[in-house]
């Protein structure tokens, strides 16, 4: 039994070895988008690919900064060290685009920041971490 969902997390018993390979298939390969008609589409979409007891992030820089109009998303690929990021793009309509989604060792990313066709990938102290191209999508 767990008490917490960090306690479950943190037991490397809780998937056995034999699974994890399945479950980082099956997370890398499920299809997010890559189009949402709302930020709610958008929302329920980003809490039903999360894997229960596992983390996830999502930055609101468009709560912050209003005139941004990317989204940056990640949740945690079990067992593996890998987070698959997104990012999506608010369209004219209301609507959410996917400009990225790819699968990295890379994490720490807490803000996302367009530069010409490259998507900068930055910690919470501004430091770049990684570059993607903007149509990253594996």
């Amino acid at each position: 039994m767990y008490f917490s969902e960090i306690s479950y997390a943190l037991d490397s018993e809780n998937i056995p070895v034999a699974e994890a390979y399945r479950l980082e298939k099956i997370m890398e390969q499920v299809p997010f988008g890559p189009d949402f008609v709302s930020k709610e589409e958008l929302l329920e979409s980003f809490v039903n690919i999360r894997f229960p007891g596992y983390g996830s992030f999502y930055a609101n820089q468009r709560h912050s900064h209003p005139e941004q109009k990317l989204e940056l998303m990640s949740v945690v690929i079990p067992r593996t060290g890998k987070d698959r990021y997104f990012v999506v793009e608010e369209q004219f309509n209301g609507g959410f685009k996917v400009v990225a989604d790819f699968i990295t060792e890379e994490s720490g990313a807490v803000r996302v920041k367009e530069r010409g066709n490259s998507l900068d990938f930055l910690s919470s102290s501004d430091n770049i971490i990684f570059v993607k191209p903007r149509s990253a999508v594996t």
